[in-house]
């Protein structure tokens, strides 16, 4: 079994990655993408062409990692499937629409002459025995077989893209409604259950007193706090999803 691929039957979903390192000219306007072997595929511009803007993502992604009761080829571990639909705007005329991406197609074109940002949607396959998070609450988990399961968050506010942010482990949590009616949770993994709480309730009550002094309520139905082992910086602060290194959040004063 260890060496049987088993991944949930998502249909055509899923574009499979093949193996690759990412590495960025000197210029930084330019990415260019390498095979495992190191041999040069192709040379991408990274960024969208500016006659368009995205106005909604609908992202789906099925991380591969270790995790209790599933199984997949060993050449997959801490790589992804995904796919992503994108709704843009024209913002003036143009004869063509260069978009660098396999497996695209164009379903339909809008006129337009507003600039937005995206809202984003996002389905998450992830290990039925793990806990899955998002900017936004999670919904009821659906369960693929196989021991996976996937969780479609709701549709974001309009934001920007960098404070997106998704997580998939053997999480617990401490969680709590602060005086404004929000959920508050912070997480750890597993045998941090005892070292929570304090987090939760000063982040609770920060929150309510942010909402005070600048009467603006926080506008989303949780504020998750996460604490990670191995967290490049000290904190990140994605909307609804704040991540932390583990020693900021995971604290026991009583």
């Amino acid at each position: 079994m260890p060496n049987e691929r088993v991944t949930p039957n998502m249909g055509r979903s899923f574009a499979p990655a093949s193996p690759r390192r990412r590495l960025s000219s000197a210029n930084h306007r330019l990415t260019q993408d390498f095979v495992s072997d190191g041999e040069l595929e192709r040379q991408v511009t990274p960024r969208l062409p500016d006659v368009i803007s995205v106005t909604a993502y609908y992202v789906k992604i099925l991380p591969y990692y270790p995790a209790p009761g599933i199984y997949y080829d060993e050449g997959r571990n801490m790589t992804f499937d995904g796919s992503v639909l994108m709704f843009v705007w024209i913002k003036k005329p143009t004869l063509e629409i260069t978009l660098n991406a396999v497996n695209r197609a164009i379903l339909s074109v809008m006129l337009a002459d507003s600039l937005n940002r995206p809202a984003f949607q996002l389905d998450l396959v992830y290990p039925s025995s793990h806990v899955a998070l998002g900017n936004m609450k999670e919904t009821p988990p659906v369960d693929l077989g196989n021991g996976w399961s996937m969780v479609s968050f709701p549709p974001t506010p309009v934001i920007s893209t960098y404070l997106i942010a998704f997580a998939a482990g053997p999480f617990v949590s401490h969680s709590l409604i602060n005086k404004d009616g929000t959920l508050v949770r912070s997480w750890g993994w597993t045998g941090q259950e005892n070292f929570l709480k304090f987090s939760a309730e000063t982040a609770a009550e920060c929150l309510y007193q942010m909402g005070l002094y600048t009467k603006i309520k926080f506008p989303l139905e949780k504020c998750d706090h996460l604490g990670l082992p191995e967290h490049g910086i000290s904190g990140m602060e994605n909307f609804g999803l704040v991540i932390y290194k583990n020693e900021i959040i995971a604290y026991n004063p009583y």
